[in-house]
């Protein structure tokens, strides 16, 4: 019944995280703007052209970021069992991707930042709560409890805070359209390292698990 309630799980994550990168594909490209130069077709990458498309790779990095987190969570409970709470989470995570990526169309900075940042504060709240619970159980109850109490601090404090720290300053400072497009593509380095160094602990974390049992 719990391998059958995670796959159920996984099955409905694909669906939801594959319309949102639907979603977000039809939006950025309906906004690439398209010229025709002597009857054929190019495209005009404008600066404004390349702060969309690096936005839109944030928007592609935050799928991802967030379906392995799902993934990760799920496996890292072996009495994971599929209920309304894990649905609704589900279901909630979906809709403030879409939320966001509509704040695509017809680009406002201002707009998707602002919408970013309550994705990166209920991410926040949810790593502190997990550092906290690591912290609280300690040793005795945690498996690699330095790996993961490691990887909670990384994803607050590494990650999630200086994310809330750039959206702020794109949302409340008059800036360029340059020092935007250097804020979002240190926005999304941020994102992609956060994923490789999850990545890495996780199977660090499986490894270890794995091993001894081969051993047995």
């Amino acid at each position: 019944m719990k391998e059958a309630g995670k796959n159920t799980f996984y099955t409905i994550i694909g669906i939801i995280q594959s319309l949102a990168f639907v979603q977000l594909m039809e939006i950025s490209f309906a906004n690439i703007e398209i010229v025709s130069y002597n009857g054929s077709l190019s495209y005009e990458f404008s600066l404004d052209n390349w702060i969309l498309i690096v936005h839109s790779v944030i928007g592609f990095l935050i799928i991802i970021r967030l379906f392995t987190t799902l993934l990760f969570a799920v496996e890292d409970y072996s009495d994971f069992v599929l209920g309304m709470y894990e649905l609704f989470l589900i279901f909630l995570i979906g809709a403030l991707e879409f939320y966001l990526f509509n704040a695509l169309d017809n680009f406002n900075a201002g707009l998707f930042y602002f919408r970013f940042s309550i994705i990166a504060v209920f991410t926040f709240i949810g790593y502190l709560i997990a550092l906290i619970k690591v912290i609280r159980q300690g040793h005795e109850k945690v498996k690699n409890y330095k790996i993961e109490r490691n990887l909670q601090m990384f994803n607050n404090v590494g990650g999630v805070f200086i994310l809330i720290v750039l959206q702020t300053i794109a949302i409340t400072c008059d800036i360029s359209p340059q020092s935007l497009l250097i804020i979002s593509i240190i926005s999304a380095i941020i994102i992609f390292v956060n994923i490789l160094f999850s990545y890495k602990y996780s199977m660090i974390q499986d490894k270890e698990v794995k091993e001894p049992n081969e051993v047995q």
